[in-house]
């Protein structure tokens, strides 16, 4: 990767709060040696995953998550259940989110004027809005994972930010965060 590209992702940041509550599921898999967590800093929801975007593309970016920003109210989503994902070929356990009418359109509008400007990837795979708790061995898969609960949180920000790969993993920087109205 040159110096003049960036690996980019949007993201939706759950309350802090309700993460710790989430942790407390899991708890009892800490010590698994086939489980790998992520931070609690690290969960949240995907919503487009740009890839590498060349510096100038940053700039255009924050311009358009500015503009979303005005247009969209804070919302609730609701937090389904922990299971492995995905269904047919599972390489995490992740925290599936419910699908609402708000979460549809505010990714809808983000791909689609990411797409207008030609910025990223986004838009290529189908949005299954989720968290990713934990990454599994490939060795020892489990052959059930679920818990479900009935947890629902705000959101009220979009983030985007830079991820770095290192030996360690990905390591996550804010560029901005932008607040949605009230």
């Amino acid at each position: 990767m040159s110096k003049s590209n960036i690996r980019s992702f949007i993201a939706l940041p759950v309350d802090y709060d309700v993460l710790k509550k989430i942790s407390k599921y899991l708890y009892k898999y800490d010590n698994d040696k086939d489980l790998r967590f992520e931070p609690k800093e690290k969960w949240h929801i995907t919503t487009n995953f740009l890839g590498n975007i060349l510096h100038d593309d940053v700039y255009r970016t924050c311009e358009i998550l500015n503009k979303i920003e005005d247009k969209f109210r804070s919302f609730n989503i609701s937090l389904k259940e922990i299971n492995l994902f995905p269904e047919n070929k599972p390489r995490l356990i992740a925290l599936q989110i419910e699908l609402s009418n708000e979460l549809i359109n505010l990714r809808r509008e983000i791909t689609e004027e990411l797409r207008l400007n030609r910025i990223g990837q986004s838009g290529r795979k189908a949005f299954v809005p989720h968290i990713t708790l934990a990454h599994l061995s490939k060795d020892n898969i489990p052959s059930d994972f679920q818990i479900s609960l009935n947890v629902e949180t705000r959101i009220k920000h979009i983030d985007f930010i830079e991820s770095k790969l290192t030996h360690r993993g990905s390591e996550y920087i804010l560029l901005k965060r932008f607040t949605l109205n009230e």
